[in-house]
């Protein structure tokens, strides 16, 4: 059978990807109806962020190979692209995905961490703003930034004209400023506000704006320029909404529970004062129709009144983590809320049902936004410089119950395992490899060599679970303080945990105490065992290298490593030397026997938080904050490949056995990654 032609050029795309952008690129692709083209501007939407350039230029290339290939319609022409493409250099390009919630439709890759949101009354556009960064407004449909040549910047706490024009933003300086939207032009400032506001809106006829600050709703005529008298409460606010009408405004305090007072605009009397559990509110929102509202609180809590009622007419549970936004859909009949749980889940407003859980990735504090005809929805979360954009329809479809999706705690040190609360799972596969006995979710776990137990932190005390089948044992620790596993020596015989101001080594097999090292410096973020088990480098606060007697506890060297924090350490597959990665972003190589410095790596994009040493020592990788992974090559110094993922923070790395992948873990999610070495190096071995 004839091979049927390939319709998309991949290189072509792969070419303005790099050049313009991933918008640009599925701008061009617009035009086209055939399959493989609408498959194509479905990556681009989805993983636009992670398109953002990366150095070495290279690595956007390996992205887009790696996404492309996750799509069936795709796979064959990514992979004949990989292969007509080939350099001389490293590549990573990721390969296993565990099952994840809906994938969003699009998701927009803004300049920066993003602290505020606002979305246009049509729904045509997006804006956001952050701080020591500029407005930026895009169009939701193509995903395409407009052009705000005078856009201020440090805006936050954006809130939204009715008629679409303008909105409104506090600055870092405190002073309220009305952006229009089509210029990013400044077109008045209000007086700096003396407390930050919880949030800010603006009435339904666009004439005045209100701040809700712990002390009270303040006002601003907008016609007239001046400020209108405040509302004051009695005690500190948490959060305020005014009415679809703009005749009342709602206002959550706590006195002796949660408290929600509807006050006139006009008058200021109270039309209603709500009551509500023993909780703090994050956010207010209200119905179209102004009949019912609803709040997110601290305890994790959605909780529902009428506004003829004062006693709540539901609550809704579900969030493990405080609730820090809720939104109600235009036609009143569900409501969506995110939380630190970092989770977003769809509600039935009517019976209270939760319909849809879907995990966001970020760092927990996120914003929704819901469009105007209610078939989609955006999210945010805070610091993190990505929107995702999801289509209501695949949220209900693909909804499992109302269990939150599961997160993966991290790597298992030691092995090719993450682990889920108590279950340890294979990397590749997601498959449980071995149930933990234990009460509570496990921490910081590690692995024997030879895989014959595990041990990790269980309510703050260091166990050992034998894979043969033995009962769990609690190793003992002379000072009683809660400690974290991190390493284990290389014959599997010692054990190392960070506790709250010591490092502790134990004995496996006997549970006795070799030493207690006390920590001279706030904290010890990372240890490795030397290659003989005798001494335990530790990677300290202060940015030094401890190299300590495990017989003894006493130094064997202090080495001043890095100018900042030591985050990370490794040792090296042959002994002889260690990798460290600090906050002075650099990763640097030492000898091991005498200390002495040998190599210094650039290219970190952010503060990093895991380092790993490939299994033949010619390659070093390193992630962390900012969810990039980066590799070098050992011989060179040289930034061979890098890779984004959607977490915003890795907290661990490794190379699996054979060198040829490598796992990353961090924001509750799990990457994987062929690698595949630099030719040069192959042909020079």
């Amino acid at each position: 059978m004839e091979r049927r032609q390939r319709r998309v050029d991949f290189a072509w795309i792969d070419g303005l990807v790099r050049r313009d952008g991933p918008a640009a690129a599925e701008a061009a692709l617009a035009g086209s109806d055939w399959a493989e083209a609408a498959a194509l501007r479905g990556v681009l939407a989805r993983h636009a962020h992670l398109l953002q350039p990366l150095e070495p230029a290279h690595s956007v290339t390996d992205t887009l190979i790696g996404q492309a290939r996750a799509v069936p319609e795709l796979r064959e022409a990514a992979d004949d692209f990989a292969a007509a493409h080939e350099r001389g250099g490293a590549r990573l390009v990721q390969t296993v995905r565990r099952p994840e919630s809906p994938a969003p439709r699009r998701v927009i890759a803004s300049g920066g961490p993003i602290t505020g949101v606002a979305l246009a009354p049509d729904g045509s556009w997006l804006a956001v703003g952050g701080n020591r960064r500029p407005l930026e407004v895009w169009d939701v449909a193509t995903g395409l930034r407009r052009p705000l040549p005078a856009a201020p910047t440090g805006l936050s706490r954006l809130a939204v004209a009715p008629d679409g024009t303008w909105l409104a933003g506090v600055g870092e300086d405190r002073v309220v400023r009305l952006v229009d939207v089509d210029s990013g032009r400044v077109r008045g400032e209000l007086p700096e506000v003396f407390h930050w506001p919880q949030s800010m809106a603006v009435a339904p006829g666009g004439d005045w704006l209100a701040a809700a600050r712990w002390d009270g709703v303040y006002r601003w005529d907008l016609q007239a320029g001046r400020e209108l008298a405040p509302q004051r409460y009695p005690w500190p606010l948490n959060a305020a909404a005014i009415a679809p009408d703009g005749s009342w405004i709602a206002a959550a305090y706590r006195d002796n529970g949660l408290r929600v007072e509807l006050r006139d605009t006009g008058s200021g009397a109270t039309r209603a004062l709500l009551r509500g559990p023993a909780a703090t509110v994050s956010r207010i929102a209200v119905a179209p129709g102004g009949g019912w509202l609803a709040a997110g609180t601290s305890e994790g809590t959605v909780v529902m009144w009428n506004v003829g009622g004062a006693e709540p007419r539901a609550v809704l549970h579900g969030h493990t983590g405080a609730v820090s936004d809720v939104a109600v859909a235009p036609d009143g009949s569900w409501l969506a809320s995110t939380s630190h749980d970092r989770t977003l889940r769809l509600w039935d407003s009517r019976t209270g049902r939760c319909r849809a859980v879907v995990r966001v990735p970020g760092f927990g504090l996120s914003r929704v936004r819901i469009g105007p005809a209610g078939d989609w929805l955006a999210v945010v979360a805070v610091q993190d410089p990505a929107v995702r954009i999801w289509a209501v329809a695949d949220l209900l479809a693909e909804a499992g119950g109302d269990e939150a999706p599961e997160r993966i705690a991290g790597l298992v040190a030691g092995a090719d395992r993450v682990w889920v609360g108590t279950q340890v799972r294979d990397v590749d596969t997601g498959k449980s490899v071995h149930t933990l006995e234990a009460a509570e979710p496990v921490r910081a776990l590690v692995a024997a060599p030879d895989g014959s137990w595990y041990a990790g932190s269980e309510n703050g005390a260091v166990r050992i679970w034998d894979t043969g089948g033995d009962p769990p044992r609690t190793m003992p620790d002379a000072e009683g303080r809660a400690s974290r596993p991190r390493a284990v020596s290389r014959d599997g015989r010692l054990l190392a945990a960070i506790a709250d101001a010591v490092v502790v080594v134990w004995h496996v097999a006997t549970g006795k105490v070799l030493c207690q090292v006390r920590i001279n410096c706030k904290q010890v973020h990372g240890l490795a065992f030397g290659a003989d088990g005798r001494w335990l480098a530790l990677a300290c606060s202060d940015g030094r290298l401890r190299i300590v007697d495990v017989a003894t506890g006493r130094n064997r060297r202090v080495i001043r490593a890095h100018a900042h924090a030591v985050a990370a350490v490794a040792l090296a597959p042959d002994g002889t030397w260690l990798a460290t990665a600090g906050w002075d972003r650099t990763v640097r190589t030492w000898d091991a026997r005498t200390g002495k410095p040998r190599t210094v790596l650039f290219g970190l994009t952010d503060w990093p938080a895991a380092v790993a040493i490939a299994p033949d020592g010619e390659w070093i990788a390193a992630g962390g904050h900012g969810g990039v992974l980066h590799v070098w090559e050992v011989r060179t110094g040289e930034l061979s490949a890098s890779a984004r993922v959607d977490a915003r923070l890795l907290n661990g790395c490794r190379w699996s056995g054979d060198g040829t992948a490598l796992s990353a873990t961090g924001g509750g999610e799990s990457y994987v990654f062929a690698f595949h070495p630099a030719q040069r190096t192959r042909r020079s071995q």
